[in-house]
């Protein structure tokens, strides 16, 4: 029987990360998650992000909206979430979860930092989870 061994990042490349703790994303636009990769010239990478998002005030409808940069040049915009209202009377907070899958169709190689920035006031975002990965073959 044969083997086929496949050297470390041959097929593809990985960088994650992930913080639990609340980042506020208020008034202006803020980073909410970002990581550098090295990518290999030539292919294109997929960028994987996810959140929970919480309104910091209640009781009604706020809505968070999310832009991606790569190297500070934005390349995804208009990524909008809701959360729902909670009820007039109430004080209990509600959240959404924020689910971006988007391709930069770029392929330079090289050291490149992708940015996730979030905008939307009395809102706080947590367990953001970033991942790119780069497939060779």
């Amino acid at each position: 029987m044969d083997t086929l061994q496949i050297a470390g990042s041959a097929v593809t490349t990985t960088a994650r990360s992930y913080s639990s703790g609340d980042s506020a994303i208020a008034t202006s636009y803020s980073t909410v998650a970002s990581k550098t990769i090295t990518r290999v010239a030539g292919y294109t990478s997929i960028l994987e992000f996810n959140c929970s998002i919480t309104s910091v005030v209640g009781p009604t409808a706020r809505i968070a909206t999310f832009k991606i940069k790569r190297d500070g040049v934005e390349i995804r915009t208009g990524v909008s979430v809701t959360i729902p209202p909670t009820g007039t009377g109430t004080n209990t907070l509600q959240s959404a979860t924020v689910h971006v899958v988007h391709e930069d169709g770029n392929t330079s190689g090289g050291s490149t930092t992708y940015t996730v920035e979030g905008y939307g006031p009395y809102i706080a975002a947590k367990q953001r989870y970033l991942a790119i990965t780069q497939t060779k073959k």
